[in-house]
């Protein structure tokens, strides 16, 4: 699951300063089909498509998961919804997108994520 964890004091200062951080990896510095550890509405981990200037994720919905995509902030209002921190490998192929994020989400529990981010909060 893309955000299996509750809501607790620290989660919720660390989530505020990932969303309020303006230290983020920008659009030109991304690599197409590279995986990244970003903050977004629904997940932590995506893919940068290029051409969809936007992270392929896992979100889940009515207690079942999809691919979806959450766009680049510096997309602007009102599609901005994902900030990348920290590439962790690539690049996937296409039609293997659910099986990377699947296997990263496993790989990198959402604690793991909270550590790895922790220096962008301030």
């Amino acid at each position: 699951m893309p955000y299996p964890h509750p809501a607790t004091e620290e989660s919720y200062a660390h989530n505020r300063g990932l969303m309020e951080s303006t230290r983020y990896l920008p659009p030109d510095q991304l690599r197409d089909w590279f995986v990244y550890l970003i903050h977004a509405r629904n997940s932590y981990i995506g893919i940068w498509i290029l051409g969809k200037r936007g992270f392929m994720i896992l979100r889940e919905k009515f207690d079942r998961l999809s691919l979806d995509v959450e766009y680049n902030w510096d997309t602007g209002h009102p599609f901005e919804t994902a900030k990348p921190f920290i590439e962790l490998d690539g690049p996937v192929s296409p039609g293997k997108e659910r099986e990377v994020l699947d296997a990263k989400h496993i790989e990198i529990p959402f604690a793991d994520y909270t550590a790895r981010t922790n220096q962008w909060c301030q």
